[in-house]
């Protein structure tokens, strides 16, 4: 159980949603090999993020990342998935932290965790998430065995409704985060936190930078290779839904914004056409 007297705890949450899981579903709802292979990937990408459980952390950020793999819980539906993690009572990081600290670096940690999530599952099924995340009460109990959880949560609510129908994969960082630490009367330090994992798009939402924590080096290539696959394949797949076809017209524009970042040259394999 998680509450207090004054209610529900307060939780980071993010809700992502699977954009064209309908039509996944009416292709391969009578082959049970390809679903098995679906749930494959989702399962090799919450392993993944499960290995920071474990590392032994080298410094306070990998500190900070296997602390909070271990606080933070996942949760899949049919097209839903749900991250969720206590902003308070987390063990602390660095005796030098004051406690609005310790929480700015765990709440990174877990936006980088979605990164991750976002572009390993983009990379290897060619199928994208939107959503959003923000921080807000949140209440979970296990009912009457495991696996069968109780959640009345603001936190959710919130970070789903930040993500519109007709919305590009984006993942949408709700004023529910900002406000939160606005509270806490240090906004230099959240800016500062969040500059380099946080953008600003032209309808001035503020958006999770998911290809920004992609590094400079050969295993990025084959990353960003398998995202521009991926891409491609919807814009073919979708050419008569005009849109659909917008929102990875968008997708192609910020793709290719990073790989001019990432790869010198820019080799035009890792380019989307953007017309």
């Amino acid at each position: 159980m998680h509450s207090n007297d004054d209610g529900p705890e307060l939780y980071v949450v993010c809700f992502l949603d699977l954009l064209g899981f309908k039509g996944l579903v009416q292709k391969f709802k009578s082959n049970l090999g390809m679903v098995r292979a679906i749930e494959g990937v989702f399962g090799s990408a919450f392993r993944r993020l499960d290995q920071f459980r474990v590392r032994e952390p080298v410094n306070k950020y990998a500190l900070a990342n296997k602390i909070v793999a271990q606080h933070t819980k996942y949760r899949m539906i049919s097209d839903s998935t749900i991250f969720t993690l206590p902003v308070s009572g987390l063990p602390r990081l660095d005796q030098e932290f004051d406690d609005l600290e310790n929480r700015l670096l765990c709440v990174e940690s877990f936006l980088i965790g979605i990164s991750l999530f976002w572009l390993w599952v983009g990379g290897k099924m060619g199928y994208f998430h939107r959503g959003g995340v923000t921080i807000g009460r949140h209440y979970e109990n296990v009912l009457n065995e495991p696996g069968n959880v109780f959640i009345f949560s603001e936190a959710l609510v919130d970070a789903a409704s930040l993500q519109a129908s007709g919305d590009p994969p984006r993942i949408v960082l709700g004023e529910g985060v900002y406000r939160y630490f606005s509270s806490l009367r240090n906004e230099d330090k959240l800016s500062d936190s969040l500059d380099g994992l946080v953008f600003t798009d032209q309808d001035n939402k503020r958006c999770l930078d998911t290809y920004s924590v992609l590094q400079e080096d050969e295993r990025t290539k084959q990353i960003l290779a398998d995202l521009a696959k991926g891409i491609r394949l919807q814009r073919e797949q979708n050419a008569v839904d005009d849109d659909v076809i917008k929102k990875y017209r968008w997708l192609g524009m910020y793709h290719n914004r990073h790989v001019q970042r990432l790869i010198k040259g820019t080799p035009s394999s890792f380019m989307v056409p953007e017309d």
